[in-house]
C-alpha cells in the first residue's frame, strides 16, 4: 500500500464531507477537530494532495502548524501565508509592512479564475512564546477563499475558535481510527524514519538548536543580548541556518523581558525585517545588508549605540566574501532617537568629504569587461565621468571627466569600448 493509499484509510467520510465544503457555497471557515492521533495530520496531507485534483485553477496554501520556523507563532504563520499570497496573486507590496496591512486585504484580491484553498494543520501547536489569541480568524471568508483548519479536542484554541465562530456546521469531528487504520500510519511513519539519510537528520538538529536555544537560555533567566542578538558569528549561524523571522521572534522576546525600550534592540530589529526577503534567499549576504544599510548612520563616531556599531564594524571586513554596497542602495532604518542622535553630532565634514551614500547612488550603470574578471567600468550621468575600477582593490584605476552625460558603454574588447 503506497503513502497516498494509507492517507485515505479511515478517512473517505471525512474526505467527502471537505469535499462538499469546497464546492459549496459556505462563507465560512472549516474547522476539523479530534483528539490526539485521530489522523487530523493525515487527513490534512491527502486534502493539499486531492485540492489541485479537485480544482486544478485553485491555489492551495498549506502549512503545518510548529514544523519550521515560519510556522512556530501565530505573527510567522501568518506572515509566511500572507507572503506566498502576494506572491501567487501579484502583490509586491514590501513584505515587512505586510503584518500591518492584515492578512484580510490580501484575502480580498482572490477571483473566481484562481480561487483560493488555505490549510492549516495544528493550530494548538503554536510555540509556547507565541500569541495565540486567534483573532485573525474571520467569521465570514471573502468570495472564492476557503480555509480549513485542524484542532486538537479539550484544547484552548478550540474553546477560543468556538467563542469567535457562531455556527455550529463549522466544525467537522474526527474520531479516532480503528486498530488497523493505527497499524498502517505507524508503518508509514517507521518507513518514513528509515528513508532519513545521517546528515538529514544532523542538519534538522543543528537547525533546531539554533532555533531553540535562545528561547532555552531565556527559560532560565539568562540574557541573550550580548551572545545571541549582538554576537555578528551566532547572527550569521543563525540566518544560514535559520530564518530571519526566528531572530524576529527572538529580539520579541526578549524585549518583553526588559523594563523599558532598547534602541540597540530597535535598531536591530528594523535592520533585520528590512533585509528579511534577501537573507532568506542568502543569509550569507547578511554583512553586506548590515553594512548598506548601517553605514550612513557609523560612518562617523557621533551615534551613541556601541552594540550596532560593533556589528558594523564586522560587516566593514566580513569574514567571508560578500558584495559590499558602496553607494546608497538599500533602504535605510528609521529610527528617531538615533537620527536625532546623529544629526545633532558635533562633527562636522570637510569640503569633499561627502560620501557616496550621502549623495545618493552614484552611478547611472555598471559593466564588466571582456575577458577581464579584475576590473569594472562606471558611468555616472550626473557627473559626466567614466571609472575603470579594480575589483579586488576596491579602488578606481582610470578617471575619465567632462564626458556630456554618458548614458551606455558597449565593451568590444580588454582595451575599447564605446
Amino acid at each position: 500500500m503506497s503513502a497516498s493509499e494509507q492517507r485515505t484509510v479511515g478517512h473517505e467520510s471525512n474526505l467527502e464531507a471537505v469535499k462538499s465544503y469546497l464546492v459549496g457555497n459556505a462563507n465560512h471557515p472549516l474547522i476539523i477537530q479530534g483528539p490526539t492521533g485521530c489522523g487530523k495530520t493525515c487527513l490534512m496531507a491527502k486534502l493539499t494532495e486531492l485540492s489541485s485534483v479537485w480544482f486544478p485553477t485553485a491555489c492551495v496554501v498549506s502549512r503545518l502548524v510548529s514544523l519550521t520556523a515560519e510556522s512556530a507563532t501565530q505573527h510567522q504563520l501568518l506572515r509566511s501565508i500572507s507572503e506566498q499570497c502576494c506572491a501567487l496573486y501579484g502583490n509586491t507590496q514590501l513584505l515587512h509592512h505586510l503584518w500591518d496591512y492584515g492578512l484580510g486585504k490580501l484575502l480580498g484580491k482572490v477571483s473566481e479564475l484562481r480561487p483560493l484553498i488555505i490549510l492549516i494543520d495544528g493550530i494548538d501547536q503554536l510555540a509556547d512564546y507565541s500569541n495565540a489569541d486567534l483573532q485573525w480568524l474571520p467569521r465570514e471568508l471573502p468570495a472564492h477563499v476557503k480555509l480549513i483548519m485542524t484542532v486538537r479536542d479539550n484544547s484552548d484554541e478550540l474553546e477560543k475558535i468556538k467563542d469567535i465562530m457562531e455556527e455550529s456546521d463549522c466544525f467537522l469531528s474526527v474520531s479516532n481510527p480503528t486498530a488497523e487504520d493505527a497499524k498502517a500510519s505507524i508503518t508509514q511513519v517507521l518507513e518514513s524514519i528509515c528513508a532519513r539519510s545521517t546528515t538529514s537528520l544532523r542538519a534538522k538538529s543543528n537547525k533546531r538548536k539554533l532555533e531553540e536555544l535562545p528561547y532555552q537560555v531565556l527559560q532560565v533567566n539568562d540574557s541573550i543580548r550580548d551572545n545571541f542578538l549582538f554576537d555578528a558569528t551566532w547572527l550569521l549561524y543563525k540566518f544560514c541556518g535559520s530564518d530571519p523571522y526566528q531572530l524576529l521572534e527572538d529580539i520579541s522576546t526578549y524585549q518583553k523581558t526588559l523594563p523599558k525600550s532598547d534602541i540597540q534592540l530597535e535598531l536591530l530589529e528594523n535592520v533585520v525585517q528590512l533585509s528579511s526577503y534577501a537573507l532568506r534567499s542568502d543569509g550569507s549576504q547578511f554583512f553586506a545588508q548590515m553594512y548598506g544599510r548601517l553605514k550612513k548612520a557609523f560612518s562617523t563616531n557621533a551615534c551613541s549605540v556601541p552594540f550596532n556599531k560593533s556589528l558594523y564594524d564586522s560587516s566593514c571586513k566580513p569574514p567571508l566574501s560578500s558584495l559590499l554596497p558602496i553607494g546608497t542602495c538599500l533602504e535605510e532604518p528609521l529610527i528617531p532617537n538615533l537620527t536625532n542622535n546623529c544629526n545633532n553630532s558635533n562633527h562636522h565634514s570637510s569640503p569633499g568629504s561627502e560620501s557616496p551614500s550621502s549623495r545618493g547612488f552614484p552611478f547611472t550603470g555598471l559593466y564588466t569587461i571582456k575577458e577581464d574578471k579584475c576590473h569594472v567600468v562606471s558611468i555616472s550621468s550626473d557627473r559626466n565621468e567614466i571609472v575603470v575600477w579594480n575589483i579586488y582593490e576596491q579602488a578606481a584605476v582610470r578617471r575619465m571627466t567632462g564626458i556630456n552625460q554618458p548614458k551606455d558603454i558597449k565593451m568590444i574588447d580588454i582595451y575599447r569600448a564605446f
